[in-house]
């Protein structure tokens, strides 16, 4: 997931050039085959985290640590660079198992689950910060700027939309408290030093403003006070709904308030100062659980402590101290909660701790990485992984028991660029969208061989050539040592349209295209794609991809600087 810190570091973010406009379309694609109509899987992953609760947990048995060495790249999808997490649900009206992940360049794309093959695919009005949530036939995201999207997560149309007071960078939840209706709970950032956040209570049905909640709980000292954070939802040993969240500095605290009148509930202060935000979601235990009959809330802050918080007072039930204190250990990951093992990362570690006693079981050394990736667990009983991406681009898979500390861990794969965003867990696969612009799908005996190459070598990029007529063939070269599969294109012309080979039109939509390879399977291959071309002249950008056997792409025309796949010419308007 996103993070503050990520653009307080002033990390390089490889975002594909285009102009976002206030422009909404949907697309169909004619990439890889469609998967047709599926069953409902066992295991799915409908937003953050998984559950309102942000455990962060499926027992899915499909990975665990007997296989957890065999994973490897099933398919991975170029959808341009994001920093959310994906979200995946079965869609009854497709009969489909689709991912859901948005983009830095207001992008929004549904993906098939089982083939990589986007659906469909939106363009929103600003970058898409906050991971999507599934409820039913409809997809919520938010859009950094103001506004929350309620979507038909089959066609991507816009069903309502409603707004929010600051710019919006953390993830919703969606809860009925009891005695209350269903509820779409999101938070924001402030803006300047008179705009404070606002925390919106938006009913699931209408989009509307829910009238009776009213959080009136932010500072109002003239300081830019909001949140980042993703939300969560539990119900306390009193029966009442609660909606959790951490708040910017210099606020740095975490709060509890009525999921029906916003009222609060509790709050509890860390360790107040510059830049040490409660940014990681609150994971909460139901009341009964492990013990604690009142429930708890954890939590771990910029500040290098793990909170354990009374779920239903809001008293500290423990602390654990693990990185100094009142130090910037740039700790913002959501804790996974499995039994009493609750695991949390922060630069170069991811660490378990009992959640019983706050006492470390493990913890393990990545090599000095920044780790903003929440971490995930994943499996059987007694055979449970954690997934963890780091800023060094690797996505590291290790046994939830023992840590495997022997680098890299069970499974380790370099994406080349960082992930930021947290993974999900799918029927015995796991995706995870990474900065290099592709979102994988990795399961047991995918591909881990060496990587195609690809080039465009007509028409030559940077050139201006005159209006060839009403299509063009745009051409080059692909190589792979177990053969070439597939080139994909994706090609975008002025006015952020993307070419849809199939309707052989251009639409606001991302659409990846498959080439016609010249020697389909070869080691080497030239390959084309024939475009149309407007009269009146544009700039194209093309970025294609190869694709070998072993279903790992050629990451390079995405990277910052871009590689030989990418390319930019401009077409002459007709004479």
């Amino acid at each position: 997931m996103f993070t503050k810190s990520t653009f307080r570091r002033g990390r390089a973010i490889a975002v594909v050039a285009v102009a976002i406009t206030a422009v909404l379309g949907a697309t169909g694609v004619v990439g890889s085959a469609r998967s047709g109509a599926t069953t409902p899987p066992a295991f799915t992953w409908p937003e953050f985290h998984n559950t309102a609760d942000l455990q962060g947990v499926s027992p899915d048995p499909g990975i665990s640590t007997a296989n957890a060495s065999t994973l490897g790249v099933k398919w991975m999808t170029p959808v341009t660079p994001g920093l959310d997490s994906p979200a995946v649900a079965y869609n009854a009206t497709l009969g489909e198992t689709l991912v859901y992940e948005g983009g830095l360049n207001g992008l929004f794309n549904a993906v098939d689950a089982n083939t990589g093959h986007i659906v469909w695919s939106v363009l929103l009005p600003s970058t898409v910060f906050s991971s999507p949530l599934v409820e039913g036939n409809n997809v919520w995201v938010a859009a950094h700027e103001k506004f929350l999207y309620k979507l038909n997560a089959a066609t991507g149309a816009t069903e309502c939309t409603a707004s929010v007071k600051g710019g919006v960078q953390g993830s919703p939840v969606i809860a009925t408290p009891p005695g209350g209706t269903t509820t779409i709970y999101l938070g924001a950032v402030g803006q300047g030093t008179t705009l404070h956040a606002a925390v919106a209570a938006v009913n699931e049905a209408t989009c509307a403003a829910q009238p009776s909640f009213k959080f009136r709980g932010y500072p109002t000292n003239g300081t830019s006070i909001g949140t980042w954070a993703p939300f969560s939802y539990a119900v306390n040993a009193s029966g009442r709904g609660l909606v959790l969240w951490g708040s910017d500095d210099p606020d740095c605290a975490v709060y509890a308030v009525d999921a029906i009148t916003g009222k609060l509930v509790w709050r509890f202060q860390t360790l107040a100062g510059t830049d040490l935000d409660v940014g990681a979601g609150i994971t909460t235990s139901a009341p009964g659980v492990n013990g604690f009959a009142d429930g708890v809330a954890y939590v771990d802050g910029k500040d290098g402590i793990l909170y354990a918080i009374d779920l239903t007072t809001g008293l500290q039930v423990w602390d654990w101290n693990f990185g100094g204190g009142s130090t910037n250990t740039n700790a913002d990951t959501t804790p996974a909660l499995s039994g009493t093992t609750l695991v949390f990362a922060d630069t170069g570690h991811v660490y378990a701790v009992n959640a019983v006693t706050g006492v470390e079981e493990w913890h393990y050394v990545d090599r000095g990485a920044l780790i903003d990736a929440s971490p995930i667990i994943v499996g059987p009983a007694g055979e449970q992984v954690v997934a963890v991406g780091d800023f060094n681009g690797l996505f590291n898979v290790m046994s939830l028991s023992n840590g495997t500390v022997a680098n890299p861990g069970i499974y380790s794969y370099s994406t080349g660029a960082f992930i930021d965003a947290s993974a999900a867990d799918y029927d015995g696969t796991l995706l995870v969208t990474s900065d290099n612009g592709f979102l994988y799908d990795f399961a047991p005996g995918g591909g881990n061989g060496s990587t195609p190459s690809t080039a465009v070598t007509s028409p030559v990029t940077g050139s201006t050539i005159p209006y060839p007529g009403r299509t063009m063939t745009i051409s080059g070269t692909a190589t792979a040592a177990d053969g070439v599969s597939a080139v994909t294109v994706q090609l975008q012309k002025s006015g952020n349209r993307w070419l849809n080979s199939g309707t052989n039109s251009y639409g606001p939509g991302l659409v990846v295209n498959q080439a016609t390879l010249g020697t389909p399977g070869g080691t080497s291959t030239t390959w084309s794609i024939t475009v149309p071309v407007p009269k009146t002249g544009t700039t194209f950008t093309v970025l294609a991809s190869a694709v070998g056997a072993n279903g790992v792409a050629d990451t390079s025309a995405f990277a910052n600087p871009p590689g030989s796949g990418s390319d930019t010419f401009t077409v002459q308007a007709a004479p």
